[in-house]
Formats: C-alpha cells, structure tokens, sequence
C-alpha cells in the first residue's frame, strides 16, 4: 500500500499517560509530533505536581491534553485516552509511556505492518535504552520467552538484531504478552475486548490481563523489528510502589481468568495479603503496614466487581472501557 493512501486513510491517536514525568515531556512528544504520519497525540495528565501540566499546557493545540483532578492510576487513565481516540474515529491506537520516545518513521512502520497483519492485536517496536547500546530489560526478557525469534537457537535472534537492514513491516510473532510501553493496537480490538481493568490500581499487570482477553479472541502479539524506540528504564531508580503490589497483581491476572479456579486464586491473594500484614507489624515497617492493610480492604471490597469482570470474559464481552470516566474523573481539556 502507497504510503500517501495510509496517510489518508486511517487516524492513528498516540495516548500517554503521565505522572510527574517532566523531564521526559519534550523528548517524548517531540518524536510523535515530527512522525513521518499524522497523528493525534492525547496525554492524559494524572494530576502531576512537577510541573508537567505547566509545561503540557504550553503545546496549545499541538495535543489533546487531558488534565485529571487525581491521579486515577495507569489502567483507568489509560482507558481515558482510548475512549478519548474511540470517540474520535481512531483506526490504530498508539500507547506510550512519558519516558520512551520513538523513531521518526516508528509510528509508520508499525502502522504498514498493522495493515498487512489483522491477526495481530498488539504490535511493538524494537525497544532500546536511552544509551542505545543494548534493549531495553524488560523487552528483552520478553523475547526471552519461546516464540518465533527463538525457533531455532539464540544465534538467529543474534544475527536479526545485527542485521543492518530490517524489511520494512516484517512482524514476528511474540508467544507471551508485551509490556504495554508500546503498545500499536487497531481501534476495533479495544472495541471488541474493551480496555483496562479498573481493579489494578495505581499500577502493574493490568497489560498482562487485558493480553490475556485478547489472547482468547485468537488475537496474536508481535515485533516490528523495523520500528525503533527508546526506554528510559535504567536511570530513572526503583519502582516507588512496594513489592506487595505486584505480587497481588499478579494473582488478580489469575483470578480474572476463568480458566483458572477463582476460590483458589482469591483465597490465595488474601492469605498473601495477611501474612504481609503480619510480617510487617513484626519487623515495625509502619508504612509498608498501612499499605498492606489498604490492599486487604481493596481486595474485599472488590471481591463482586472480580467476579463480575471475570464472568464478562468467559462470555467474551469487554470490560475496563466506560463511557463515564471521563466526565466522572474530572477531565479537564487542557491547552
């Protein structure tokens, strides 16, 4: 397909979602905003107190910004955007975290491989760190998994990195689940499957479970060895958010997934989240306590809202996609 009947044809919408991440603004923006395609970028602000929205404000109408009146965690802001890009028409929804920035021809080359392939609902570039000297860790951990790169041994996967010219929109299929970093996915999958899980809140996993539905509608994951960006996921320290978090993610993914047994996964986050507690009062960690506890109330309080989630998916509707969100985040247009 001639490059100049893509650009007319489909609406691409990049979404960013954004914490306290000024020092990332302009790069990041900068590589959508100079894309060898058009695109609509749409950053929803969650609250940030930096000065990022000072600075987002500063784009006009350059972007759509999305300002919340609190921070409504990585999923539920997510969902903001999409439903932001659904409203407007999007074919191809971009997501990109604040601290990666792309190529200029990126967007394009995922967009050529996202129109030859249909079967793929989630497309990633290669993903490198800031220094461009090796991929980024947790992509690589990723590819780590056995899938087409693999086939054979690691010296095929070698000689692809090193290649110095790539095929243009050449897709290699992923058998396990992208982080959502970079996430190219077509408008009509988040329609069909719908978008994040409210119940991950503030962060982690939640692009793990929605994968999963995706998964079960015959939806394929894949790498654009073409495409490039860069992720800055070395320098900027520790995730702020305590272990306990992750780990009850991690069985919540489980517990939405009706293959699994719920009784089982459910009693299992709980007790987990008990001996936290315990473990914490013992060794005086007063915070760590609190958040423990916070989690517990959480889990319970959401144990209808798991349920309810989980029998969407079994009958193959969507769920994370609701049409109040914004209006009842508290959305703000900024510019």
């Amino acid at each position: 397909m001639e490059k100049s009947s893509l650009l007319k044809e489909y609406r691409i919408f990049a979404v960013i979602v954004c914490f306290n991440e000024k020092q990332y603004v302009a790069q990041c923006l900068e590589s959508l905003l100079t894309a060898t395609v058009p695109l609509t970028v749409v950053v929803v602000d969650n609250h940030s107190t930096d000065g990022t929205s000072e600075l987002l404000a500063q784009y006009g109408e350059k972007i759509v910004h999305l300002l919340q009146t609190r921070n409504l965690g990585y999923g539920i802001a997510n969902n903001v955007g999409i439903q932001y890009a659904l409203d407007a028409g999007a074919d191809y929804v971009l997501l990109l975290n604040m601290d990666l920035y792309l190529e200029r021809d990126c967007v394009e080359q995922l967009l050529h491989a996202a129109v030859r392939h249909p079967e793929y609902s989630i497309l990633s570039p290669m993903v490198w760190n800031f220094e461009k000297n090796k991929l980024e860790k947790m992509f690589f951990q990723t590819l780590s998994v056995k899938n087409d790169l693999w086939e054979d041994d690691f010296r095929s996967w070698f000689s692809l990195l090193c290649a110095g010219d790539r095929p243009s929109g050449t897709v290699y299929r992923i058998g396990a689940w992208i982080p959502a970093a970079t996430w190219f996915v077509p408008a009509r999958v988040f329609r069909e499957v719908g978008g994040f899980s409210p119940l991950f809140f503030p962060i982690y996993c939640e692009d793990e479970e929605l994968w999963h539905r995706m998964r079960r509608k015959g939806y394929e994951a894949g790498v654009v060895t073409s495409a490039v960006g860069y992720h800055d996921t070395e320098n900027r320290g520790k995730p702020s958010w305590p272990a306990e978090l992750l780990v009850c993610n991690q069985i919540y993914v489980k517990v939405l997934n009706p293959d699994c047994s719920w009784l089982a996964c459910y009693t299992r986050v709980q007790v987990l989240a008990v001996f936290r507690m315990v473990k914490n009062l013992l060794l005086g960690r007063k915070d760590a306590l609190r958040y423990n506890i916070n989690v517990f109330k959480s889990l319970w309080c959401s144990r209808r809202e798991c349920l309810r989630e989980r029998q969407c998916i079994a009958r193959g509707e969507g769920i994370g996609i609701i049409r109040n969100l914004i209006s009842d985040a508290g959305t703000q247009h900024g510019g």
